[in-house]
């Protein structure tokens, strides 16, 4: 293979060629000024951001990660005494701010330690459960729940009526309505609580086989009309 000198005339027209291909293609010229296109003094520290500033050029010359709406300028979405407002919508919390949790009791034989999960960071005052006995009570009942952060409640006392304990009081298959009082935050007959506990609801031990007490079946001797209900214990 030969080759052929073009000589510098040559090499001008094709340097012409070149540089106007090149500048066709918005690529950068001979002669184009590039002061400022990329500036390392303007760039930012590597990282990942949420937020960035960019500069006329299109260099990111700043980044940040904010942790609230307002630092994200959101401004359609906030929380004011406890109201959540969304856009146009608005979401106002229980009156008491006490929800009552649902909680199912995870011991595994009859006893008195009673154990379960709830969806909740802390117990506060007045927090409400409903709590699903698997195993009936044996002996003075106590509560220990783990937290939704993963710690535990140790175990807290259950009552039924003042200083009463509860223990045998319910079967397996009950559900009890409990609400719970930090040491000190109530007071009986005039005397402040010297414990944290579980005080039951609507729990009456004069009558044997109320309705939401009796947790066998229910036969009737009769037929039962409408507001009429024929009871007699299970045999």
């Amino acid at each position: 293979m030969s080759t052929k000198s073009i000589g510098e005339s040559g090499l001008a027209y094709l340097w012409t060629k070149i540089k106007a291909w090149v500048s066709g293609q918005g690529y950068l010229t001979q002669h184009q000024d590039i002061s400022g296109k990329a500036d390392k003094s303007t760039t930012t520290t590597a990282g990942t951001y949420k937020s960035v500033t960019v500069n006329s050029s299109g260099i990111v010359t700043g980044g940040t990660n904010p942790t609230t709406l307002s630092g994200y300028g959101i401004t359609d979405a906030k929380i004011v005494n406890g109201t959540i407002t969304l856009g146009s919508n608005t979401i106002t919390p229980l009156a008491n701010g006490n929800p009552i949790y649902f909680v199912k009791g995870t011991q595994t034989a009859k006893t008195g330690a009673w154990t379960g999960v709830i969806d909740a960071p802390a117990l506060t005052d007045g927090m409400t459960i409903a709590y699903y006995l698997p195993y009936a009570g044996d002996g003075n009942a106590t509560l220990n729940l783990t937290l939704s952060g993963g710690g535990t409640t140790g175990a807290v006392n259950c009552y039924y009526s003042g200083t009463s304990r509860l223990t045998t009081h319910y079967g397996a298959g009950s559900t009890i309505i409990m609400t719970y009082y930090s040491a000190g935050s109530i007071s009986i007959s005039g005397t402040a609580t010297t414990d944290n506990r579980w005080s039951r609801c609507e729990y009456d031990s004069t009558i044997t086989y109320r309705l939401t007490d009796y947790y066998g079946y229910y036969k009737a001797y009769t037929t039962l009309y409408d507001y009429q209900i024929c009871l007699t214990k299970d045999e």
